[in-house]
C-alpha cells in the first residue's frame, strides 16, 4: 500500500509534469486535462487519508478503553492500600496488647519496631528564629495572552499559533 507521503510526492510530481507538457503542446481543455490526470491520484490520495483518520478514531477508541481499566485498576490498587495499612494498624495493636514482640513460622516473621522519632509542629508558636519565608512566583498567562491579543507587547512573551486536527 502507497504511503500517504508518496501520494502527495506523486500529486506535485504529476501536476509538474502536466503543467510541463501543456507548455509545449496545444490542447483545447486544459483544465479537463489536469483534472482527468490527477483525478485517480486525489481519489488515492482522499480514501487513504480518510483511511488514516478512520485508524485515528479506532485507535482513540481502544485509549479510552485503556484509561477506563486503568481508571477501575487504580480504583483498586487504592482500595487494598487501604485495606494493607488497615491490617497492619489492627495487627500492631493487637499484638502491642499481648505484649508480642515477634510472631514466625516457616513462611512469614512479624516484628515490632521502634520507629524514629518525628517533628511534630504547632506552627502558630514556633519561634522566628526556625522559620524561613519563601517566595513563589505565578505568571498569569491569562492575561498575558488577553494582552498580547490587545496588540501590547510584553518583553519574553509571544502568541504561538498551531493547529489540531479534527476527526468528527
Amino acid at each position: 500500500m502507497t504511503a500517504l507521503y508518496q501520494i502527495s510526492s506523486d500529486y506535485q510530481a504529476a501536476f509538474t509534469e502536466l503543467s510541463e507538457m501543456l507548455q509545449d503542446t496545444d490542447v483545447d481543455n486544459p483544465e479537463k486535462l489536469i483534472r482527468d490526470s490527477l483525478a485517480h491520484i486525489e481519489n488515492q490520495f482522499e480514501q487513504k487519508g480518510l483511511n488514516i483518520a478512520m485508524f485515528i478514531r479506532t485507535l482513540q477508541h481502544e485509549q479510552y478503553g485503556v484509561k477506563d481499566v486503568i481508571d477501575r485498576l487504580t480504583k483498586r490498587n487504592k482500595a487494598i492500600e487501604r485495606q494493607v495499612t488497615w491490617l497492619q494498624e489492627y495487627l500492631l495493636e493487637q499484638l502491642d496488647v499481648m505484649n508480642i514482640k515477634k510472631l514466625s513460622n516457616d513462611w512469614v516473621t512479624v516484628s515490632v519496631r521502634a520507629n524514629p522519632c518525628r517533628v511534630m509542629v504547632d506552627e502558630s508558636v514556633v519561634p522566628e528564629k526556625y522559620k524561613t519565608i519563601t517566595q513563589v512566583i505565578h505568571i498569569d498567562k491569562k492575561t498575558i495572552g488577553h494582552d498580547l491579543k490587545n496588540g501590547e507587547l510584553i518583553d519574553g512573551c509571544y502568541l504561538k499559533a498551531s493547529k489540531r486536527l479534527n476527526i468528527q
